[in-house]
């Protein structure tokens, strides 16, 4: 058997599936105290859990995403190691009257790590040295996004709509993988359109109710993404206000997230032999999640995310991969964001 296309799919369906949790701020759930339990929500504390941008508002994050993956296939055991840090803005363009506002969402840096049987692979778009490596097909889907950007909308409760511009930036890779690699092309167009980042989008915005809350309040959230010839990838989430802290001048407000992940694989998929029985199983996400209620936007995300996924080929032939998911993103002031990507803050406001 060809090893190449299972573990490719494997590949870009684990990639899909850590995207789509991971850039989910309410798939987290707050670490348990020294005697295992959630901490217990303040009943005096409120807080008004409704987005409301401001024309001219500026984001900065710093999103870190690890991942160590083990696969196993008749066998022979590889592990690898990864590591992305990306640095984004998000710029309030408009706001209209209804309160819906528009925002761009800017790509400003990446350095990502890499390891494995093959050897090691470090990028990083802030060092001039690194620019020779951005040809490689390891590195050029990441390298790709500096300096691009996309847009969408979002109104009070959460509701994202209108996502214009992220396709854009992959139409040379996909061209490259009409040619290289067309099995795989729905699978691609789907990942990079506007309506998977859509859904994306939909689910780090929509944790909040668009209500007033009081300490132990608990809503739940709910989705499903469909990945072409792999499947149906649903989610459910009991989110809970936990009630308020202060923390630099800024109130912030506690939220914990127990999430379920289930994956109804497509046993009729063209990538693989007909039999073939694809699996995600033992899915567990955790976390924790502050939301500033000052600015308006995440202070600090948290989420550890694992999952098993399995490849039965029939006659005793099984391919399986244990993965583990580390997500961290920390809102940055505007002088930690400049700082950290070397940018002259005066240039930038020219």
């Amino acid at each position: 058997m060809n090893r190449l296309p299972s573990i490719l799919l494997i590949a870009i369906a684990t990639g899909a599936l850590v995207a789509f949790v991971a850039m989910q701020a309410a798939a987290q759930s707050f670490e348990p105290d020294e005697n295992g339990s959630t901490p217990e929500a303040d009943s005096d504390d409120r807080a008004d859990l409704a987005w409301a941008f401001q024309e001219g508002d500026v984001f900065y994050a710093r999103e870190t995403d690890s991942q160590v993956q083990v696969q196993t296939f008749m066998g022979q055991t590889e592990e690898s190691k990864e590591e992305t840090t990306t640095f984004m803005r998000y710029v309030v363009s408009s706001v209209d009257d209804d309160g819906v506002a528009t925002i761009e969402s800017h790509f400003d840096g990446i350095a990502m790590r890499s390891s494995s049987q093959g050897g090691e692979v470090e990028y990083d778009s802030r060092n001039p040295e690194h620019a020779e490596l951005e040809g490689l097909p390891e590195i050029r889907p990441v390298a790709m996004l500096v300096g691009q950007s996309f847009r969408f909308r979002v109104n009070s409760e959460g509701s994202v709509s209108d996502v214009k511009g992220y396709d854009e930036i992959f139409t040379e890779l996909l061209e490259d993988m009409r040619r290289d690699a067309p099995q795989f092309i729905e699978l691609f167009e789907t990942m990079f359109s506007n309506e998977f980042m859509q859904q994306q989008l939909q689910m780090m915005f929509d944790i909040l109710p668009g209500e007033e809350v009081a300490g132990g309040d608990e809503w739940e959230q709910t989705g499903e993404q469909w990945l072409p010839a792999l499947g149906t990838l649903n989610f459910t989430n009991a989110v809970t206000y936990h009630g308020n802290e202060r923390n630099d001048d800024h109130e912030l407000a506690n939220l914990s997230v127990t999430g379920e992940l289930d994956f109804e694989a497509d046993q009729n998929s063209s990538i693989f032999p007909e039999g073939t029985e694809l699996s995600i199983e033992d899915t567990e996400v955790e976390g924790e999640v502050q939301y500033n209620l000052d600015l308006g936007w995440f202070e600090k995300t948290e989420s550890n995310m694992s999952m098993v996924m399995r490849i039965d080929l029939g006659d005793g032939m099984e391919l399986t991969q244990n993965q583990e998911n580390v997500t961290e993103v920390q809102r940055l002031s505007a002088e930690e964001w400049a700082e950290a990507l070397g940018i002259d803050e005066d240039a930038e406001d020219e």
